[in-house]
């Protein structure tokens, strides 16, 4: 299977109308660590640093009101409901490949749920202008193969949230949409109205 390489806007069909082909996937977020210059002390030291960026991934599940039911983050590695899944916090992006990793099982996703959308926040200070690089990645998990790919601009200026993308149902299948909108705030709770009017 050939991986389908996303843009902003895009929209990505998992599974077919009349049946849902895959049953369980994974979102990946990977980021590189960023190298922040330094003016250092009376100009020793100066010059640029790799320092730890630590992102947060998380997933909200959001009913056909627009109302959050569930959620998934650092602090709640499983939804509610056990459809979804966190596979841990990472706080320094030097990982191999995906730095945070969040599981669905679509065939478990209760019948209220419309959209799951994904964000990251800057937990640290940091800003996304300075993060050097980050992708979402999309993984057919029974297949173990890459069916989609989105490397973020990473364009997000002082901003400390970013919606990356959100999954939605359609027919008996679901669509992922990239999104990349860059908003303030340090954690998922903070971008709810946001998401809001994008659902």
């Amino acid at each position: 299977m050939t991986t389908a390489s996303l843009s902003k806007g895009d929209e990505f069909v998992i599974g077919t109308p009349g049946s849902v082909n895959i049953a369980t996937v994974s979102v990946g977020l990977g980021w590189d660590v960023s190298k922040i210059r330094s003016k250092g002390i009376f100009g020793i030291g100066a010059g640029e640093k790799e320092t730890a960026v630590d992102l947060d991934a998380s997933c909200i599940l959001f009913d056909a009101s627009k109302q959050m039911t569930d959620q998934v983050s650092f602090q709640q590695l499983k939804s509610n409901c056990g459809a979804v899944e966190h596979t841990g916090d990472n706080t320094t992006g030097d990982a191999p490949g995906a730095d945070e990793v969040i599981n669905v099982n679509l065939s478990k996703i209760p019948a209220g749920v419309q959209s799951l959308v994904f964000t990251v926040n800057c937990f640290s200070e940091l800003t996304f202008d300075q993060i050097s690089a980050a992708f979402i990645t999309i993984f057919d998990t029974v297949n173990n193969q890459e069916i989609a790919r989105f490397d973020l601009s990473m364009d997000g200026g002082d901003h400390t949230g970013l919606i990356i993308g959100k999954l939605t149902r359609k027919d008996d299948g679901w669509v992922f949409q990239a999104i990349e909108d860059f908003e303030y705030g340090h954690t998922y709770i903070k971008l709810i109205p946001a998401i809001q009017k994008l659902l």
